[in-house]
C-alpha cells in the first residue's frame, strides 16, 4: 500500500483489500501507516464455503481478531475504506456502503469476484464499531463509523465512441484496475508538479490481471485488457505506470499492443520510445514494484 499524503489528515482509518486467497488490511493514524498485514486463507479454510461471497463473516472475524492481537481497538477506528467491488452504474470516486450496494455485491449481479467482499466486510466492521461505541457511551470525534469504497473497477467515464464494439447489441463495458491506476496518476501529477487538466496518460496495471487505461485529468476515457483488446488510440506524450513486476519483454509487449491499436485504424505510425526515468522501486512483501515513465512520440 502506498504512503498517504499526511497533510492535514486526522483520525484513524482501517483499509480492507480482499483477494481470492488473501485478506489485506492496514491501519492509518493521522495519515501514517501504523499497521499493515496480509492474512492468507488456506484451501481447507476456503473449501468450507460453496461461494466466495459466503466468506464475508469468516474474513470479518479474522480481521477483528488480528486487530485485537496487535492492540488496535475497534472503537478507535473512524472510517473503513474498502476496495471497490463489481457494481454499476457509477463513475470514479468514493461511495459509502449502503443496503443497495450490499445487495448488488452479495448477489454478484455484475460478477462474482473476491473484491466484492471488501465492502461487505468493511460495513460489517463499521456496524460492530458503532455498536461498541453505543454500548460504552463513547462520543466519537468524527461521528459514526462509515464504510466506503473508492474507485470501483466498473466505474464508467468512457467517451461515447469508446463504447462502440464490433456488434451493436454488445457495447464495450468498462472493467479495469481503477483504484491503482488513478493512484498512479495522482502520484505522477504530485511528483512532477503537472496540472491534471494538461496531462494525458496511459497507465498500465500488471498484476494477476493486466489492464491499460487512457486518462485525461481526473477522468479516464477508455480502458481495455492487454490480452483481449487493441482498439485504443491516442496522440502525444504519455505515461506508462507499471504497478507490479515489469520486465523488458513486458514493456515490449505493451508497445506491441499499442502499435497494433494504431495499425488497426490504418494510419502510418512511427513510435519512438525513450525511457526517461526509472522512477521508483518499491518492495512490498515478495513483490518487486517498478514505476517507469515512458515518452512515446506518435507521428501520422
Amino acid at each position: 500500500m502506498m504512503t498517504a499524503d499526511k497533510k492535514e489528515q486526522k483520525g484513524t482509518i482501517l483499509v480492507v483489500n480482499t483477494g481470492s486467497i488473501t485478506t489485506k488490511f492496514a491501519v492509518y493514524k493521522d495519515g501514517s501507516c501504523i499497521l499493515e498485514q496480509k492474512l492468507e486463507h488456506s484451501v481447507q479454510e476456503l473449501s468450507r464455503f460453496a461461494d466466495v461471497m459466503d466468506q464475508d463473516q469468516m474474513r470479518t472475524d479474522a480481521i477483528i481478531s488480528a486487530l485485537g492481537e496487535q492492540g488496535i481497538r475497534l472503537e478507535d477506528i473512524d472510517i473503513v475504506m474498502c476496495r471497490g467491488g463489481l457494481f454499476t452504474p457509477c463513475v470514479t470516486g468514493v461511495y459509502n456502503v449502503n443496503a443497495d450496494m450490499r445487495e448488488v455485491l452479495s448477489t454478484s449481479r455484475e460478477g462474482n469476484h473476491a473484491c466484492n467482499l471488501s465492502a461487505l466486510i468493511g460495513d460489517n466492521i463499521a456496524h460492530n464499531i458503532n455498536a461498541l461505541r453505543d454500548k460504552e457511551g463513547l462520543k466519537p470525534a468524527f461521528g459514526p463509523c462509515i464504510a466506503y469504497v473508492a474507485d470501483p473497477p466498473m466505474a464508467d467515464e468512457m467517451l461515447p465512441e469508446c463504447h462502440v464494439g464490433g456488434i451493436p447489441e454488445f457495447p464495450r463495458r468498462t472493467l479495469f484496475h481503477a483504484l491503482n491506476t488513478r493512484a498512479i496518476m495522482r502520484r505522477y501529477l504530485r511528483d512532477t508538479g503537472r496540472k491534471a487538466e494538461d496531462t494525458t496518460a496511459i497507465i498500465c496495471h500488471m498484476g494477476g490481471g493486466v489492464t491499460i487505461s487512457l486518462h485525461r485529468g481526473d477522468q479516464f476515457h477508455t480502458s481495455f485488457s492487454a490480452f483481449f483488446n487493441t482498439s485504443v488510440f491516442f496522440r502525444g506524450a504519455v505515461l506508462i505506470g507499471v504497478s507490479k513486476v515489469c520486465t523488458h519483454q513486458m514493456l515490449e509487449y505493451i508497445v506491441f499492443l499499442l502499435a497494433v491499436g494504431f495499425k488497426s485504424i490504418r494510419k502510418k505510425l512511427v513510435i519512438k520510445i525513450v525511457i526517461e526515468v526509472l522512477y521508483s522501486i518499491l518492495i512490498n512483501s515478495n513483490n518487486l514494484s517498478i514505476l517507469i515513465y515512458v515518452s512515446i512520440e506518435v507521428r501520422f
